[in-house]
């Protein structure tokens, strides 16, 4: 099922490396806009507007590593995400816990700390996308 798909070493690597590699490459106007759309997630707590922005979020995170694939890569996952996950039942606790998750994603990126950001967003992927089951 999806769940397996999206469990997959390989989203987990291309999440990490996304994130790993936009701390090495970002720019400052990227990181701007990275803070920005954090920051726009966090006033977006409905269903609906909260996934656009989160979307929009992990997308200009794939974008600041400037390695094309990595970009193709992320639309693939998000893709297969969106058609399995989006009319889950929206959890306020799954979204606060993601509010905080993004913050440190950020901040690792800004201190170009590419291991601590591919680590967090990799767990954040874990957390929101794969929440265990009851």
């Amino acid at each position: 099922g999806i769940r397996d798909r999206l469990r997959s070493r390989g989203s987990e690597m291309c999440i990490r490396d996304r994130a790993a590699t936009a701390a090495l490459r970002r720019t400052d106007e990227e990181l701007t806009e990275l803070r920005q759309l954090a920051q726009r997630y966090s006033e977006r707590a409905e269903a609906g507007v909260a996934r656009t922005a989160d979307a929009q979020f992990h997308f200009a995170i794939a974008r600041a590593g400037h390695n094309p694939e990595l970009v193709r890569m992320a639309i693939d996952i998000d893709t297969r995400i969106n058609a399995g996950f989006r009319h889950d039942p929206f959890s306020h606790e799954l979204f606060d816990h993601a509010v905080a998750d993004h913050a440190a994603i950020v901040e690792a990126i800004a201190g170009q700390d590419a291991q601590a950001a591919g680590r967090l967003c990799e767990e954040h992927f874990r957390s929101t996308t794969m929440p265990p089951r009851s």
